[in-house]
């Protein structure tokens, strides 16, 4: 019986377990719904399902949240999409588990350039004097956050009374009590208050650039790299101004009226405005011990009491989930309410005293306490990616999601982020590699038996057995790398819908291909299939560990051997889960042995394994392959080129296409493609090898997009950009987007230096298109634009030279379509269209300027005209430079290329199917599915473990200050725990016995998360040694202690109800 017709059945199981809070097993037959709901194409079961399943959560369940994280990582992240869309929609603050194991810390990273890409500043709290930028009384509540129109903001200030928004293109936009931020003419007509932000008439002298602003409470502080500046009311502000400089603040007497509002000094401070100050009154708060209050100042690692004159270090520790959490950044403090933006998300936390371990018992000394700030995640409707957050002691908040304005993709930038660093790359060249010496097959040898008998020599060779160990950081050691390739076995066994046959045998990748031969048809599907698997496992530095592994494997404890042999056990699982599965297909009637495609797909198959035991025997002798460590230690920092490219850009990969299906002869071609343009690209990271560029193409097209170049071709008809260009590597990458990618932007920086007869003699013309802000410093976006010969669409129709008009034409068209050459092009578009179409197969510039429904009329034409490369590049384009006002174009690219439009997303903007207006089609299920099935997987934290190591201050030796219990553990102490479901809620009690973070003193039995040992140092010339791992407590006594602890509860209870008898 199939999953569909047991849905009634499952939707009673999952209704009881909810009702009874049983969110662990309510997750469970939540993934059996979804799986229903593939079968019969139906969102409508669950989206009912994750509806009533939200609404039963509660923020009192904080152990259910707990466990429910480790429950919610063994299902499938569809099923996660739609519950994460129902939790969002709850109007509550604490943060529910599953949704987090949706968007990992890992995932937000991933997906911050691919939802929004302009920063948007959104405001909620106290409207305090309008300082919220948003239209309300004064002194309103805005409980929803809410957009603020303003340009892209690159930094953000706020007081009671004001707030001001430092743009990316160097202006500035204030809100609240104008006398704060305005110089203005004393008889101006300006109003006391504005509601909206409205730009600032500031004045700073000739060749000063800001580089820093403050919001006091009467009045901003701008900071230049030569002075200050401050506007406002310089007699309040007087006082708290020294604290900043020294130096008296004159009057500005320059302008053309006389104001109070403007000052300035004539030197600048030492130290930036923007930097923590100990005596700055506006940036602490009061918390109290005792019955004593405290005037104290907290850092993102540690907190100290008010006091200029001596700093005095006390831990600070941020707790999330009851672990702590690192790499933070705070705003203002008020309220003992703390804001804190970590892993893009926005958390806030209250601050609480509680005395370490080893102290004196001391109540009144300050140094015997730990400030523990507990983190709750701050809920929205739709998800976001924060980036910034600017608080004010009246509760007011701005928060920035979004980080630098963006009109284009950085193609060369994107794949230097994905390659940087120790990850794994280059799988299929590397087996293609060794394929060379080792593809000896005849057909006839090769067949699924010849295969699973390899499969399951290597399953017991030992390999799978062996402890796959890591480094400090926690990632796989290099030289065990080959456990990706058993990975991949796995990954493409599994079918890519429920019914269908494994990844490597279905259809879906050769869309829009037309050559049949089957060695092509192979090497296509496998190179999609490796270039997929390495996003899913991105960065390949561990293993990959599917969804079916998690449900049948615990997590294991914290420590290196058990977390080694995990990894083991999930390569072994994908070995395994492959050789079930193509057992199971072979015997399927669909599968045809003798298919010339599959045979290729097998030999493939057959070479990753066996390149992935000889890896291993080579790291088992400590032998060398000859054949394949070459490339290893080539690909090592090497950045590959096909990732950024557009085909139509490349007329020799047109040409190939042509070939290989047979629609074009070479004698058909009117001209050769013999000119050859290359360039090697110096990347900016050092560590990355340069990459090599070349580029084959005719005359005609030469001529047409690049005239001015003609004369510096060579004898041998090669072009060589290193020549022609400055040999800097700041504009290396300038160069190779405009003549290899020819679409989106790049950063400018270093190509100021330049004058414009660089780029004027060789035909092109620098273009900023976008000023940001980075660090403190101004950067600009842009590109090289063609100085075409012809004129753009919408500055008229496109008129082709007359001398190569009929030859670039004719080429155009023998070249790129498939139609056959007695067939005319169809001309059911207009004439400025028609000619953008054409032009655009290799300007991509020409497409950017068209509207999106322009875009797709466009894209209908090349489907008629029969230009597939050029049909991909366009969907492409499309996709990547769609906002989410586009959201109905994506729909409609939905419906007419399903396949292509979900690899797309999934490989440029997985992001989109998160707006707040969903781009996907209804039903939603499928097309969910597959495109999360490619988002990566791989949730490695570059986080060391605590503790790990000592730290050595002033000569002493100090352990990490808090002890992070490791999930097992947590998971083990509850696992024996049920409670009726009217008596959930008392949970929180046992919580606090068992993990106290807050109240006063606790003993040293009661102590599982807090230690602050230290001791002297004996020999102080003895290196600092790492730390062993903290035993874990005795599983005997923790066991006993619960059940007293039980015990005394339980007596309490009844001596409670025989109080009510009575």
């Amino acid at each position: 019986m199939s999953h569909g017709d047991q849905l009634e059945q499952y939707q009673d199981q999952y209704f009881d377990c909810i009702k009874k809070y049983d969110m662990p097993a309510a997750l469970e037959v939540l993934e059996l719904i979804a799986e229903s709901c593939i079968e019969l194409n139906d969102d409508d079961p669950l989206i009912e399902a994750c509806e009533r399943g939200a609404s039963y959560l509660k923020c009192c369940l904080k152990y259910e949240n707990l466990v429910n994280l480790h429950a919610s990582q063994k299902i499938n992240d569809h099923t996660l999409f739609f519950l994460n869309l129902e939790v969002r929609r709850r109007s509550t603050y604490q943060c529910f588990a599953t949704t987090r194991s949706f968007l990992t810390p890992h995932r937000k990273r991933q997906l911050a350039k691919t939802m929004n890409a302009e920063p948007r500043i959104f405001a909620f709290g106290l409207n305090a004097n309008n300082n919220l930028g948003v239209d309300t009384v004064q002194s309103a509540l805005v409980d929803v956050p809410t957009e603020i129109y303003v340009p892209p903001v690159y930094e953000m200030k706020m007081s009671n009374f004001h707030s001001v928004f430092w743009c990316h293109d160097g202006k500035f936009f204030g809100c609240g009590e104008t006398k704060n931020f305005m110089i203005s003419k004393p008889d101006s007509e300006l109003p006391r208050i504005v509601k909206f932000p409205m730009e600032l008439d500031i004045q700073i002298w000739r060749n000063e650039m800001i580089v820093g602003i403050k919001a006091l409470e009467n009045g901003t502080l701008f900071q230049t790299d030569r002075r200050l500046y401050f506007v406002g009311d310089y007699q309040k502000s007087k006082a708290y101004l020294k604290t900043f400089h020294d130096e008296e603040f004159d009057m500005v007497t320059q302008l053309p009226y006389a104001t109070p509002n403007f000052w300035i000094t004539q030197s600048r401070p030492v130290s930036s405005i923007s930097a923590y100050k100990l005596d700055d009154k506006k940036n602490v708060t009061i918390l109290r011990v005792k019955s004593v209050s405290y005037w104290i100042q907290v850092y993102p690692d540690y907190w100290t009491e008010l006091n200029p004159g001596y700093i005095k270090k006390r831990p600070v520790v941020y707790l999330l989930d009851d672990v702590e959490v690192k790499n933070i950044r705070i705003e203002t403090v008020g309220c003992n309410i703390i804001y804190v933006v970590h892993e893009l998300t926005l958390y806030f936390g209250k601050m609480t005293m509680t005395m370490v371990e080893n102290s004196d018992g001391d109540e009144n000394n300050l140094d015997n306490y730990i400030l523990f700030v507990e983190l709750h995640e701050y809920r929205t409707r739709s998800p976001y990616l924060c980036t910034g957050v600017a608080t004010n002691k009246a509760q007011g908040v701005l928060m920035k999601c979004g980080d630098f304005p963006c009109v284009g993709f950085d193609y060369l930038e994107i794949a230097e982020n994905r390659f940087r660093g120790n990850v794994q790359k280059y799988m299929f060249e590397t087996v293609e590699k060794f394929m060379e010496s080792y593809d000896v097959f005849e057909n006839d040898e090769v067949s699924m038996d010849y295969l699973l008998s390899e499969t399951e020599k290597a399953f017991n060779s030992g390999v799978m057995e062996q402890e796959i160990k890591l480094d400090w950081l926690g990632r796989t050691e290099k030289k065990y790398r080959y456990s990706n390739f058993y990975s991949f076995l796995g990954y493409v066994s599994q079918p890519r819908l429920l019914t269908g046959p494994p990844k490597c045998f279905t259809t879906d990748i050769d869309t829009l291909l037309t050559y049949k031969d089957p060695k092509l048809v192979a090497r296509h599907r496998m190179k999609q299939l490796f270039e997929e698997f390495e996003r899913v496992n991105y960065p390949g530095t561990d293993v990959w560990k599917p969804t079916g592994f998690l449900k049948s494997h615990d997590i294991p404890e914290e420590d290196n051997l058990s977390e080694g042999r995990y990894r083991s056990a999930a390569m072994k699982w994908c070995v395994n889960e492959f050789m079930e599965q193509f057992n199971v297909y072979r015997e399927n009637p669909v599968f045809n042995p003798d298919n010339l495609v599959y045979k290729e797909i097998l030999k493939y198959l057959i070479n990753v394994i066996w390149y992935a035991l000889d890896q291993w025997i080579i790291i088992t002798e400590k032998t060398e392959n000859d054949r394949v460590a070459p490339l290893l230690r080539e690909i090592e920092h090497k950045v590959p080129d096909d990732e950024i490219l557009f085909q139509t850009v490349y007329p020799e990969k047109i040409l190939e296409n042509r070939l290989r299906e047979g629609s074009l002869k070479m004698e058909d071609l009117p001209e050769p493609l013999n000119i050859r343009v290359t360039f090697l690209l110096r990347h900016r990271d050092p560590k990355l090898k340069p990459t090599r560029f070349n580029l084959n193409t005719c005359r005609t097209f030469f001529n047409f997009l690049y005239p001015a170049l003609e004369d510096f071709i060579d004898e041998n008809n090669v072009l060589d950009l290193n020549k022609l260009y400055p040999d800097d590597v700041a504009i290396h990458r300038l160069i190779a987007q405009t003549y290899f990618v020819g679409h989106g932007l790049t950063d400018l920086e270093g190509s100021e230096k330049y004058d414009r007869s660089v780029y004027d003699s060789k035909g092109v013309r620098l273009e900023p298109m976008v000023r940001f802000m980075r660090k403190g410093r101004e950067h600009f976006r842009g590109f090289l634009r063609r100085v075409p010969s012809t004129s753009a669409p919408g500055d008229g129709p496109i008129v082709f030279p007359t001398a190569d008009h009929q030859a670039f034409f004719k080429m155009q068209r023998v070249l790129y379509s498939r139609l056959p050459l007695t067939e005319k092009l169809p001309i059911d578009i207009e004439d400025d269209l028609y000619s953008a179409a054409i032009v655009g197969l290799q300007d991509k510039r020409v497409l950017e300027v068209l509207t999106m429904d322009e875009k797709l009329r466009i894209l209908e034409w090349y489907e008629k005209a029969k230009m597939p490369e050029a049909l991909m590049d366009l969907l492409k384009q499309c996709i990547i430079e769609s906002t989410s006002k586009n959201y109905y174009h994506i729909r409609y690219l939905f419906s007419q290329y399903p396949i292509m439009t979900q690899r797309f997303i999934a490989q440029y903007r997985p992001g989109i199917i998160l707006w707040h207006r969903s781009p996907i089609p209804n039903p939603q299920i499928h097309h969910v599915r597959i495109i999360t099935e490619m988002w990566p997987k791989n949730d490695f934290e570059r986080t060391t473990r605590i503790p790990r190591k000592k730290f050595i201050k002033n000569g002493i030796v100090e352990d990490s200050k808090f002890y992070m219990i490791g999930s097992y553990l947590r998971r083990d102490a509850y696992k024996d725990i049920h409670y009726p479901a009217q008596k959930t809620t008392k949970l929180t009690e046992l919580f606090n016995i068992d993990f106290p973070v807050n109240g006063p003193k606790k003993s040293k039995n009661q102590m599982m998360l807090i230690t602050f040992p230290s001791r002297e140092i004996v020999e102080e010339e003895e290196p600092p040694q790492e730390a062993e791992q903290s035993p874990s407590p005795d599983p005997e006594k923790i066991a006993k202690r619960r059940e007293e602890l039980r015990k005394k509860i339980a007596e309490k209870l009844a001596a409670s109800k025989k109080k009510k008898k009575r």
